[in-house]
């Protein structure tokens, strides 16, 4: 056996360390197919997290986030969709307070300003048009005298009564 050539002793070997280099490759190569294939499904719903969470910030709530995936990722989604609705109201709100009364919920005068000058600029040039404002000049002595209450629901009934769109 001392005698033999080298090559005829390690035959065997260089042939089992070409199957074991075999092996090697083939699961270094399916380890990493199936870690990408992995960490891109894991990365789509983070994703679409992020990209709902861009909308949000634009000011877009008309669609709710969707993430899929696991639990806690849909658990996240979900707390999107409720701060997406929290804002849009919040945001609702302001708007309204912005353009109205508070003592009687009254369009105010900025509301005023822009629904009348949107109207006038859709009215085409040959028309008549008319624009009426009432002033009630002793609304402070009517709120003073009869009370803020009196003089709240005086002004939404002249609103009420008086207001009418004919376009």
């Amino acid at each position: 056996a001392l005698l033999k050539p080298m090559d005829e002793v390690l035959a065997p070997y260089r042939q089992l360390a070409k199957n074991l280099g075999l092996v090697f490759g083939a699961t270094l190569f399916a380890a990493l197919g199936a870690g990408l294939y992995l960490g891109r499904s894991a990365a789509r719903p983070v994703q679409r997290l992020s990209q709902g969470a861009q909308r949000i910030a634009s000011g877009d709530y008309s669609t709710p986030v969707d993430a899929g995936g696991s639990r806690e990722l849909s658990n996240l989604a979900s707390a999107f969709n409720a701060m997406q609705a929290g804002i849009a109201q919040r945001e609702a709100r302001l708007l309204h307070v912005a353009h109205h009364d508070d003592a009687t919920g009254l369009p105010n005068r900025r509301l005023a300003e822009d629904w009348l000058g949107q109207r006038l600029h859709d009215v085409p040039e040959n028309r008549e048009t008319a624009v009426l404002m009432i002033v009630i000049t002793n609304l402070q002595e009517l709120s003073a005298g009869l009370g803020r209450r009196f003089a709240d629901e005086l002004l939404a009934r002249i609103a009420a009564d008086g207001v009418r769109d004919p376009m």
